[in-house]
């Protein structure tokens, strides 16, 4: 096996042992018509988790609207299930009440024409302060772990040097 895939590997399995969930934001990438004759719209955005690295959630909504392409705004990491439930349930109870023009169907929130993905970014940090949980965005995590990885390869070295 050469160098790359042993990195590869190595990366694989630090995501897998961190435990590693991301909070996401998905919706339709334009603002959506709520009746006929609609001219200000709806934002339509959905919260949830994944532990799936890879972008599992755009295909799905996008598969399920005829109309309007469905996308994952953002996600930010935690490490463990239970993290990634208190600040999601923390979110929703937050962007529920001020759900911004009407109550949506299902898990649903309305976050109004001038939803800003930055923003929501920002708050969402801002709360897993409050929480005290740690959090990553995609960019992020990729350097935690590679330097989990370097860490342990080091680690090993100095190891395998000390025999």
């Amino acid at each position: 096996m050469n160098r790359q895939k042993l990195i590869d590997e190595a990366i694989k399995t630090a995501f897998r042992k961190g435990k590693f969930v991301a909070i996401y934001l998905a919706g339709p990438a334009d603002l959506v018509p709520r009746k006929m004759g609609d001219n200000y719209g709806a934002r339509p955005v959905k919260i949830g988790h994944t532990s799936s690295y890879k972008d599992s959630i755009s295909d799905v909504l996008d598969g399920a609207s005829p109309f309007w392409e469905q996308r994952m705004f953002l996600r930010v990491w935690v490490s463990g299930k239970e993290n990634a439930k208190t600040l999601e349930g923390h979110l929703r109870g937050r962007w529920e009440g001020f759900s911004a023009i009407s109550k949506l169907r299902k898990s649903w929130i309305d976050m109004g024409p001038d939803f800003d993905e930055t923003l929501c970014e920002l708050e969402i940090r801002g709360a897993a302060e409050t929480l005290e949980i740690q959090c990553w965005s995609d960019q992020e995590l990729t350097l935690h772990l590679g330097e989990i990885v370097h860490a342990k390869m080091k680690e090993r070295a100095e190891r395998v040097a000390g025999r």
